[in-house]
């Protein structure tokens, strides 16, 4: 558990220090390699990659993916 925490910390400072678009397009990555990391592939339906997840992993990344949609927000009125 002490590892997920350390990683959803990483990725909140990575969304914290962006500066532009590029920026941005990265901490996506960063916050997509972080579910993917912590999750369980479950096979491919249909070309759709299916995972099970841990409640506290998708709390996670819903805060993640909230925090990259403010910071988005916050650089495009500048």
């Amino acid at each position: 558990m002490t590892d997920i925490l350390k990683s959803y910390e990483k990725s909140k400072k990575v969304i914290e220090s962006c500066s532009n678009e590029l920026h941005l397009q990265g901490a996506r990555n960063y916050i997509t390699n972080f579910f993917k990391a912590n999750s369980i592939p479950s096979g491919n339906n249909f070309n759709l990659q299916q995972f099970y997840v841990d409640d506290t992993v998708v709390k996670m990344y819903n805060e993640l993916a909230l925090k990259l949609r403010e910071k988005q927000k916050s650089l495009s009125t500048l």
